[in-house]
């Protein structure tokens, strides 16, 4: 027969008077068979695994669970380094049942869906309780074989690509342009010989309109990820794709450029970019600077494991351009002489040669110090 020795007040002094190591023994037998995930210049424990683990040892007594409590939720050093992994931020409610917890890694949403990123940067700017327990964020990944199997051509903005073509049809008929609309029908009047009087002006306007729109588009998503990595006090880990620093670090003159256009498509291709309003996406200025951001942080993952946001509008695998574009396609029957897939790509290479121009004109102050400016300069390379 086990004989079991009752606890007594000086139980919880006798345990934490012991060495560090012993502590870490105690520790790693606790978590002997939980897996642990190597990521960054660290592990990663999940944190439900943790709380299952330990379950029964925090459940044998008082003095034994807030042992287990100080030693595993607190801080990492006493974890031989490891991080906490959370699948999500935590209520007010759960911070209250651990208000120990220190040290976690939580994994955000996809970082290019528009409207999901503007959802948990509103929450956290109402959260009144403290997000100390975040020391490292990481971003949700596209999976690798869905990849390669390009089954993650909606991804990001791709998503919106029918709201991008309805877009500049709307302001095309708004400066009473006589051209079909999205439908084939003629609102302004006028007949098939004057849209194909219309037709390569037409193109290279639409080509403009969507080159602005997704540099914009890319500019406040990634002004938006600023917001929400802004917010945790302790951040000094972070993986993040590519793409989202490029806008960060240049000059906010090549997401918002000067273009010339002196056809009648002047007043659409050259306005001032407005999908962020028509997405019903709101952008406010303000939050803590990149620099600052940087500024604390021991690691930074610049990850490739995201499919480009801009590759889910023209998606050049495939020998026609995205199913949102199927508008496009009626559109005044425009098309380029190569077929529809060359209006995609000519794009993607003024996106390609913005963000060389961008990269290569970042001031030296302005350079990151964790990774360097030509980490990014694969961002775009598979499109």
């Amino acid at each position: 027969m086990v004989y079991t020795p009752e606890p007594t007040s000086r139980s919880l002094h006798l345990l934490l008077s012991f060495p560090l190591e012993v502590l870490h023994m105690i520790f790693d037998y606790v978590l002997l068979d939980t897996p642990v995930q190597k990521t960054l210049s660290c592990s990663v424990i999940s944190l439900s695994q943790v709380i299952h683990c330990t379950k029964g040892i925090r459940g044998a007594c008082i003095v034994w669970g807030n042992a287990v409590r100080l030693l595993v939720f607190k801080d990492k050093s006493l974890r031989h380094g490891c991080l906490l992994g959370i699948r999500r931020l935590l209520t007010a409610k759960e911070t209250k049942t651990f208000p120990m917890l220190r040290d976690c890694m939580v994994t955000l949403c996809h970082p290019y869906n528009l409207h999901g990123i503007q959802t948990l940067q509103l929450e956290l700017a109402g959260t009144t309780h403290s997000l100390e327990y975040v020391c490292a964020v990481e971003c949700e990944v596209d999976d690798p074989m869905d990849m390669m199997l390009g089954k993650v051509q909606n991804m990001g903005y791709g998503n919106h690509a029918e709201e991008f073509v309805g877009t500049f049809v709307e302001e095309c008929l708004a400066a009473g342009l006589k051209i079909a609309d999205s439908h084939g029908k003629r609102p302004n009047g006028g007949d098939h010989s004057d849209s194909q009087r219309l037709e390569s002006s037409g193109l290279r306007a639409m080509k403009q309109f969507f080159f602005k729109e997704v540099l914009a588009l890319w500019y406040y998503n990634a002004q938006l990820v600023r917001q929400i990595l802004g917010r945790f006090p302790n951040l000094e880990y972070a993986v993040l794709p590519d793409l989202l620093h490029v806008p960060l670090l240049a000059k906010p003159k090549y997401f918002f450029p000067q273009c010339e256009d002196d056809s009648p498509f002047a007043p659409v291709s050259l306005s001032p970019p407005q999908m962020l309003q028509n997405l019903g996406i709101v952008y406010k200025e303000g939050g803590r600077s990149y620099s600052d951001i940087m500024s604390s942080m021991k690691v930074v993952n610049v990850s490739s494991m995201h499919y480009p946001a801009v590759l889910g509008l023209f998606p050049e695998r495939f020998h026609r351009l995205h199913s949102g574009f199927r508008p496009f396609l009626i559109f005044n029957r425009w098309s380029t002489q190569r077929g529809e897939r060359d209006f995609g790509v000519e794009v993607l290479h003024m996106l390609k040669a913005q963000m060389k121009a961008a990269l290569a004109d970042i001031p030296d102050r302005r350079k990151p110090t964790l990774f360097t400016v030509g980490e990014l300069k694969d961002a775009l390379e598979d499109a």
